[in-house]
């Protein structure tokens, strides 16, 4: 799967100017498995995967996201990611 289009960047959050730099995040380039596959990773997503992670236990479950996780609108409108 290609992203053809990205969610525009308006620039980092005030909030997130004070936190330290991120660690890089590394595009997926090759092929995984997976018991659950959870596409998006706002408020939703990850609610989704921890409901997962309790309940499936002992499954590999893999969340991506287009961009950075808490990088999204969920993240950047109070940090609460």
């Amino acid at each position: 799967m290609k992203v053809t289009r990205l969610p525009r960047d308006p620039g980092p959050a005030g909030w997130n100017r004070l936190l330290p730099e991120p660690e890089p995040v590394t595009p997926l380039n090759s092929k995984i498995t997976a018991d659950w596959l959870v596409i998006g990773a706002g408020f939703a997503g990850l609610a989704a995967a921890h409901r997962l992670v309790k309940q499936a236990k002992g499954n590999k479950i893999v969340v991506l996201d287009a961009v950075r996780v808490g990088d999204g609108p969920a993240g950047r409108n109070s940090g609460f990611m």
